[in-house]
């Protein structure tokens, strides 16, 4: 369970944007943005707050506990958005 305190960090750092897309909390429908890891849980990553990020729900499910995607024949890695 990540901690209230990372939480509101993440958010406050975000500036309550999509790290991926962009797109403002107020600018959604109606579903919440999410905390979430750049690096999945189950590759290692942990819950400190240099691997949470704010996501919209279409890129969180887009994104789901990959580290890469394949296009064609060559494998890509993820976008980290802060770092790319």
């Amino acid at each position: 369970m990540i901690d209230a305190d990372v939480r509101a960090l993440v958010w406050k750092r975000a500036g309550r944007r999509s790290e991926y897309c962009r797109l403002h909390q107020d600018d959604a429908d109606f579903l919440s943005f999410h905390v979430e890891h750049i690096m999945a849980k189950q590759h290692h990553g942990s819950d400190d707050a240099d691997n949470l990020c704010l996501a919209c729900a279409e890129c969180n499910l887009a994104k789901g506990p990959n580290l890469a995607g394949r296009i064609g024949n060559r494998i890509y890695p993820l976008f980290h958005p802060r770092r790319g």
